[in-house]
């Protein structure tokens, strides 16, 4: 009897060791004579921000003003990109959710085109006027850039002036840019431009011979918000 008892213990005892012991799975990643339907390697997906530096972003919210209102365009990193090349920067915004682009113009100082404005009642939210290629056409668009706080504005609005200067500069040497999301040509006396008419509640700008956006095939007046009829 006590031997029987020993030998049920034993095999009890090597059972309960068998259960305890972690047994490692390997994980199937493929299957002998079976291939998948559809690939789903990663790809890298082009921004058109490859040859370009980011010298200036931050978060920040803009606003567009159309049919007579303003209207939110979008909150996410507002930017100054330099190409790598022809040294000219534009300024590009996408959407934070959803990477739409929202803006997608170079920046010049050509009154009253990208003269930057502080809105109405507001010293957080510059306004300015330009000709924007962030849709399918370009369109004569005024926005409204409001930033969280007032030293955050005052540094778009050095950054942004500077790229003026930079792109007046980078105008002057010749270069021809590539194309890219943003291009504009090269500003040299061209001919009577022929810009898209702007909508009916922008003032149409002044457009004289020697107007560097002239003859564009990316990107007003620059009236101030109270003009307009209210504040973003």
């Amino acid at each position: 009897v006590c031997s029987s008892i020993a030998e049920l213990l034993a095999v009890l005892m090597a059972e309960e060791t068998q259960e305890n012991e972690l047994v490692e799975e390997e994980e199937v990643t493929q299957i002998p004579g079976w291939a998948p339907a559809v690939s789903l390697d990663l790809q890298e997906v082009p921004t058109g921000e490859e040859d370009e530096d980011e010298i200036y972003s931050q978060r920040s919210k803009l606003y567009r003003f159309k049919d007579g209102e303003w209207k939110e365009r979008g909150l996410g990193e507002s930017k100054l990109l330099r190409h790598r090349e022809n040294g000219k920067i534009r300024f590009m915004m996408r959407q934070e959710k959803t990477g739409k682009i929202v803006a997608n113009h170079y920046p010049y100082d050509y009154p009253p085109y990208c003269e930057l404005k502080l809105n109405t009642g507001s010293d957080k939210c510059w306004v300015w006027t330009t000709m924007d290629y962030s849709e399918d056409e370009v369109q004569v668009e005024q926005f409204a850039l409001r930033f969280k706080e007032v030293d955050l504005a005052q540094q778009f609005f050095d950054a942004f002036n500077n790229a003026k200067d930079e792109n007046a500069k980078a105008c002057e040497t010749g270069t021809e840019p590539k194309d890219r999301e943003a291009k504009p040509s090269q500003p040299s006396k061209p001919s009577q431009p022929e810009p898209a008419a702007p909508k009916a509640e922008v003032a149409t700008a002044p457009q004289p011979d020697g107007n560097p956006f002239a003859g564009l095939t990316l990107f007003g007046s620059n009236s101030s918000a109270s003009a307009l009829g209210g504040s973003p």
